[in-house]
């Protein structure tokens, strides 16, 4: 392995905007000759399907706007 390279790989899943890793990653050495980071970036890019439900107490109607007394039922860790 003597001679060979090492390659510096970085992972994020919150790095927004993405660019801005790069100084990061590739150091003040590995810069090209108009001043940007010399590396390449990968954007695999990732959504997820929202799965939303909004659950009331079966005592309480369900109404337009619950209650402030309901709304306290239903965040009110039971027990």
């Amino acid at each position: 392995m003597e001679g060979r390279l090492l390659s510096r790989i970085g992972l994020s899943a919150t790095q927004r905007p993405i660019e801005e890793g790069r100084p990061i990653l590739v150091g003040a050495g590995n810069v090209a000759s108009d001043g940007a980071p010399d590396c390449v970036i990968v954007d695999a890019g990732h959504g997820r399907r929202l799965d939303l439900a909004v659950e009331v107490p079966a005592s309480s109607p369900l109404e337009a706007v619950m209650a402030h007394d309901g709304v306290g039922r239903v965040l009110r860790p039971s027990g």
